[in-house]
């Protein structure tokens, strides 16, 4: 059929489980019972969301899609890949988009998508060479932009960049509602807190 899973994540409270999938001509998610696997809900993506304009030419190239669950599991989140880059909120049960925003443009790539976990109404994408954290308030998806203060070796507040190299951020855990921990390609961690860079570690080859 051609089509690929891209992403998969779980509930919290362990009862759904969500499955990306991608295809040339529709990208959609697809909501499954965890005990039953009987399909609770389908959500077609916006025309646009498309997870990789290569598809047709390089099937095993996924590109990025990225869904997470709310902590009361009743939102999923949607990051879609090139070209729209778009992050949907969506009410699951009921199939229903709540809001919408592009997360990038240009060549910056998103990557991963992920809630606050004490915060229902927050979430972050984390991206090639940016990051940031969107709050979801009166069915609009609201930017914010992620501060590095002027001692770091970043500049730029919506772009993370170091003086050549083009920071490509993967991975982001929470460790409370104000402070986070995102891995970079390159091999360095950097300590969110209170919307700043407030310190960073290579871990990477130099």
């Amino acid at each position: 059929s051609g089509e690929l899973i891209s992403a998969l994540t779980i509930s919290p409270d362990r009862h759904v489980f969500a499955i990306g999938q991608s295809s040339p001509i529709e990208n959609s998610i697809h909501i499954y019972d965890l005990h039953s696997f009987r399909k609770r809900r389908r959500i077609a993506l916006p025309k646009g969301c498309s997870v990789n304009q290569q598809f047709k030419r390089i099937l095993i190239k996924l590109g990025g899609i990225s869904i997470a669950f709310s902590v009361d599991s009743k939102y999923l989140v949607v990051q879609s890949g090139k070209p729209d880059w778009t992050l949907g909120f969506y009410a699951w049960e009921k199939g229903k988009p709540l809001a919408s925003i592009s997360s990038t443009t240009g060549d910056l790539q998103a990557h991963q998508v992920s809630f606050n976990p004490y915060d229902g109404n927050e979430i972050m994408v984390t991206g090639k060479g940016f990051v940031g954290t969107y709050r979801y308030l009166d069915n609009v998806l609201k930017h914010t932009l992620i501060d590095a203060p002027s001692n770091q070796v970043f500049f730029s507040v919506k772009r993370l960049k170091m003086i050549k190299i083009v920071i490509e951020l993967h991975q982001a855990v929470w460790l409370t509602t104000e402070r986070v921990v995102v891995a970079s390609k390159e091999g360095k961690l950097l300590l969110i807190e209170g919307g700043q860079v407030a310190y960073t570690e290579n871990f990477g080859n130099n």
